[in-house]
C-alpha cells in the first residue's frame, strides 16, 4: 500500500517572508517621487467626494476647514472595521517602502479590496496589505443634520426630534409621522425605538442619538447626499 506523502506545511520563516513581500509590494508602491506626505492632496480629493472645494475655506487644520464647510472630523486609532462600520471615506496615515509617512484617501470598499488615492493614482490594496503599512491613525468626516446640536436624548423638544421620527418611520416602513406638539418630544417610547435601532444595528444600545447613530441613520434610510465606502446593508 503505497502511502501519500504528508502535506508540507510552511515554517514561520517562510510565512513571515511571504507577508514582507507583500508589504513591500504595497508600500512600494506608496512611494512618491517628491517624498512629501502630500497631506493637502489627501485632504482635497476627501473634501471633493463631499462636495466641498477644499482650498476654499481657511484653517491650519482640515478639521477646521471641515467645521467651517459644516461637516466634523473623527479622529480614530483602531482597525479597519471602525471605518467600515462608519462607511465614510476617510484619509489615513501610511507608512511607505522608505518609512515615510503619507496620506491616503480610502474612497471604496468592495468584495475584501480597499481602493485608495494618493499621489493622483488609484491603488488596490487587501486588508492584510493596508494593516502591515497602516498606523491605524484615519479622519473621517460627518455632517450633523442640525448644525448647531450633535446629540438628542429623552427629554429634548425641537424639529430635530421629527427628523429623527421620519428616519426611523422610513426605516421602519411606517407612515411619516405629521407634525405636531407631540412629535417635537423625544419621549420613552421614541427613546426604545432608538434603542432597537442602536442594537440591530450593532450600536451601543443606550437610546441616545449620538454621532455614531446619526451617522448610521443616515446611512440605512439613504438620506441626504453623502459619500459612502459601500452600499449600506439594511438586513
Amino acid at each position: 500500500i503505497k502511502r501519500k506523502p504528508a502535506m508540507q506545511r510552511q515554517s514561520a520563516p517562510v510565512i513571515q517572508q511571504q507577508a514582507k513581500l507583500v508589504q513591500s509590494t504595497f508600500a512600494q508602491q506608496l512611494i512618491s517621487q517628491s517624498g512629501k506626505a502630500d497631506t493637502f492632496s489627501a485632504f482635497a480629493n476627501l473634501f471633493s467626494l463631499w462636495q466641498r472645494d477644499y482650498s476654499a475655506y481657511s484653517g491650519d487644520t482640515a478639521c477646521t476647514r471641515a467645521i467651517k464647510a459644516g461637516m466634523r472630523c473623527i479622529f480614530g486609532r483602531g482597525e479597519i472595521d471602525e471605518i467600515l462600520q462608519y462607511n465614510r471615506p476617510a484619509v489615513l496615515e501610511l507608512k511607505n517602502a522608505n518609512q515615510e509617512v503619507v496620506f491616503a484617501l480610502l474612497h471604496k470598499a468592495d468584495s475584501g479590496k480597499l481602493y485608495l488615492k494618493i499621489f493622483g493614482k488609484d491603488i488596490q490594496a487587501s486588508t492584510q496589505e493596508l494593516q502591515q503599512a497602516w498606523s491605524g491613525s484615519y479622519i473621517v468626516l460627518w455632517k450633523p443634520p442640525f448644525p448647531d446640536n450633535e446629540s438628542l436624548a429623552e427629554g429634548y423638544v425641537g424639529p430635530d426630534v421629527l427628523w429623527l421620527r421620519h428616519q426611523l418611520d422610513q426605516i421602519e416602513g411606517k407612515k411619516k409621522a405629521e407634525y405636531s406638539a407631540d412629535n417635537l418630544k423625544f419621549n420613552s417610547a421614541l427613546a426604545e425605538r432608538v434603542t432597537q435601532f442602536q442594537i440591530k444595528r450593532g450600536l451601543k444600545a443606550d437610546g441616545i442619538v449620538g454621532r455614531e447613530t446619526f451617522i448610521e441613520l443616515v446611512n440605512v434610510s439613504d438620506s441626504g447626499a453623502v459619500p459612502k465606502l459601500m452600499p449600506t446593508n439594511k438586513g
